[in-house]
């Protein structure tokens, strides 16, 4: 049988504290680049199941890698303190690097895209232009055809009161209405999104958008 690996094979004995601070500056800083690069891409509802990865194969990954240096500096005679101390000093440097951002969403895309033809059938909904749904979206409405774009799952949700101002409710990449392109009226409105739906990008005081809770 062949021998596990030592792991003073794997990190070399006799570390230099700046040897411990950029392994572990650069185990940390991948770490957490790749971190920052899935979550990015995480969107509801999936959002338990997407974490999955991350959590369970990078956290486990550097804790071992962490663990395996200071073990090695520890077998050195360094301090724990010491190792501890320069263990800190690296996550700080980390976590003081700049990460690439979250892109906009796409139905936040769409809408920079196609703002004024939204904005068109919003005023449609607020002069009570807009015709009725159809059987399998009979709480809602149709867009205009030259708008059908702005909700191609050929459903809108529009409701106005008093209390709450005009709220009108786009659908236009996500024919399952789990993320939708919310208007509503800021001096008005209770919530940005109706019902069961939550925020999840903000575009500007009167545009949202919004997912749906399971």
């Amino acid at each position: 049988m062949t021998k596990p690996k030592r792991i003073s094979k794997v990190f070399p004995r006799g570390l230099k504290r700046i040897d411990i601070l950029v392994i572990a500056i650069v185990i940390l800083g991948i770490a957490r680049l790749v971190w920052t690069l899935m979550m990015n891409d995480i969107r509801p509802p999936w959002v338990a199941v997407q974490m999955c990865f991350p959590i369970l194969f990078i956290v486990p990954i550097v804790f071992l890698s962490l663990g395996g240096m200071a073990s090695v500096a520890l077998i050195d005679g360094r301090e724990i303190f010491e190792v501890l101390g320069l263990l800190m000093v690296a996550f700080f440097v980390v976590a003081a690097l700049p990460m690439p951002e979250r892109e906009l969403l796409p139905e936040t895309l769409h809408f920079q895209e196609h703002r004024s033809e939204y904005e068109a059938v919003v005023q449609l909904a607020r002069n009570g232009s807009l015709e009725s749904g159809q059987p399998d979206c009979p709480a809602g409405y149709l867009p205009p055809e030259e708008y059908a774009h702005v909700s191609e799952a050929a459903c809108m949700g529009v409701s106005q009161s008093d209390t709450e101002g005009l709220k009108v409710q786009f659908s236009p990449l996500d024919h399952t209405h789990y993320h939708v392109v919310v208007y509503s009226e800021p001096d008005k409105r209770i919530r940005e999104c109706p019902g069961n739906y939550y925020i999840e990008e903000v575009i500007d005081d009167n545009w949202t958008v919004c997912f749906q809770d399971w």
